[in-house]
């Protein structure tokens, strides 16, 4: 529909019975073309859907209600489902013209858009299933409470006999595999003190000298990349070049030299990087994202890594509890985190 996002924000809702409700929402900005091809702008928020898909009119009885025109061709519904509904907000773009009329309560309307049938009549059937999201949202969101609110009652094993290997065993947070990958993890971490920064050497689940050359698909890529830029124009090539030569500054990126290019005789990998648009942000229309999960004859770094339990260190429970242990809470952020970590000589040239 070529919707911009504008922004997100809490959405209050009014239902019958005057229940407010709040949503949180993302927000778009739409053009619209009238019938005279003239351009109205609306905004609006997000849903999953608003209909299933839309029925079609039985022109037949359409025809035998009004005998008379010869436009009825026009009142036709598109197949799939709505895309934009219009609310009371746009009161002005809604059909108020009536063009003609078939007993009480159902007439041929004309607006900004052409023509449309509203209302009802005994002989004609709505088949369009309505979708309430609000409602259905406002439900998840009360069943992820509740489920918060529990955290910590249920029991594992449920079975009492466990044979997935997934389950803790009693006493321990993770299963034996998540442990053994957990601590693999915690040692191939060290402190440098004279550099007084962290050094991780990734967790390998395959010997990496048997990674394959991938330098032509990540060529390729970087080609591919290029050619975005060149197309998106001057602002994402400078904002793109300019997150380089950050990364450059803040050495956790070098150039490799020709000389420690022919000195290594370890493994050689290559990440691809691309660009990205980033809507959110209007001072960085573009971000850099490196690929690690890009195939190279069946394999990928990420494929080639133990990945660790998944809730190595954001235990559900734990935050809960610390988060009501205090009165005050206080949130901090390490400022481009990822990039402040070192790795060893092996994993920088399977990082290329």
């Amino acid at each position: 529909m070529g919707a911009k996002c504008v922004g997100k924000d809490t959405l209050q809702v009014l239902s019958l019975g005057g229940k407010h409700t709040s949503y949180d929402s993302m927000f778009y900005s739409v053009d619209l073309v009238t019938a005279d091809q003239s351009v109205v702008n609306v905004t609006a928020f997000a849903t999953p859907e608003i209909t299933g898909p839309v029925s079609q009119l039985d022109m037949t009885v359409i025809r035998e209600l009004f005998p008379d025109r010869n436009d009825l061709h026009e009142l036709q519904r598109q197949a799939g489902k709505v895309d934009l509904m219009l609310g009371i907000d746009y009161f002005g773009l809604h059909p108020r013209t009536e063009l003609d009329r078939a007993g009480e309560n159902l007439s041929i309307l004309q607006g900004p858009f052409g023509k449309c049938l509203q209302g009802s009549h005994p002989k004609l059937a709505e088949q369009t299933v309505r979708v309430s999201n609000l409602a259905k949202a406002a439900e998840e969101k009360l069943q992820r409470f509740i489920t918060g609110e529990e955290l910590s009652t249920t029991i594992n094993p449920k079975c009492g006999g466990c044979k997935c290997g997934k389950c803790p065993a009693p006493g321990h947070t993770f299963s034996f595999r998540e442990e053994q990958e957990r601590k693999l993890i915690r040692d191939n971490l060290t402190y440098d003190p004279k550099s007084k920064v962290w050094v991780a050497k990734y967790p390998w689940q395959m010997d990496p000298r048997h990674l394959p050359n991938n330098y032509s698909s990540v060529l390729a890529t970087l080609k591919s990349t290029e050619s975005t830029l060149e197309k998106r124009g001057r602002e994402w090539q400078r904002t793109y070049q300019e997150q380089i030569e950050d990364m450059v500054n803040r050495g956790v990126a070098r150039q490799l030299s020709q000389p420690e290019i022919a000195r290594w005789k370890g493994p050689v990998f290559y990440i691809s990087h691309l660009a990205v648009e980033n809507a959110r942000s209007s001072s960085t229309p573009v971000r850099i994202v490196f690929n690690s999960s890009q195939k190279h004859r069946g394999i990928s770094l990420n494929d080639s890594l133990i990945k660790g339990p998944d809730s190595y260190m954001t235990s559900l429970v734990g935050v809960l509890l610390r988060w009501r242990e205090n009165k005050a809470v206080f949130i901090g952020n390490i400022r481009k985190m990822f990039y402040s970590i070192h790795i060893s000589e092996l994993d920088q040239h399977c990082h290329r």
